[in-house]
């Protein structure tokens, strides 16, 4: 049972397999969702999930990345081939979101940009 993985950020939280499922389902976006086909490719991949869990130390997790890999190769063995390069052009905006706020949160600490309040 998988039970937290690695977040980006170091985090280990929760796994929720739900999220996948909602991740698929938007993938969907103008294509129409069965659910019955959602169920099957989700259980797919937490079968698959479950697999690479199973050798990992007591201290490591399977991280976000890893498990969005799995999803996309199974959309893709699915033959769901539209949902998987939605899917895939998803995760690339918003990794380029994700670089986009660490740089300007490097710009804000490179010119003292940020504005420090005192609370009483």
């Amino acid at each position: 049972m998988i039970e937290f993985i690695r977040k980006r950020s170091n985090d280990i939280v929760p796994f929720d397999s739900n999220r996948i499922k909602q991740a698929i389902i938007k993938a969907h976006e103008s294509l129409p969702v069965d659910e019955q086909e959602v169920q099957i490719i989700l259980d797919d991949v937490l079968v698959q999930l479950l697999d690479m869990h199973a050798p990992l130390a007591e201290d490591e997790h399977l991280t976000v990345e890893m498990i969005q890999d799995v999803v996309e190769k199974t959309l893709m063995k699915h033959g769901k081939f539209e949902i998987a390069k939605a899917y895939i052009l998803y995760r690339e905006e918003h990794q380029q979101l994700r670089e986009q706020e660490a740089t300007e949160k490097r710009r804000k600490l490179e010119t003292h940009d940020y504005m420090v309040t005192k609370h009483s």
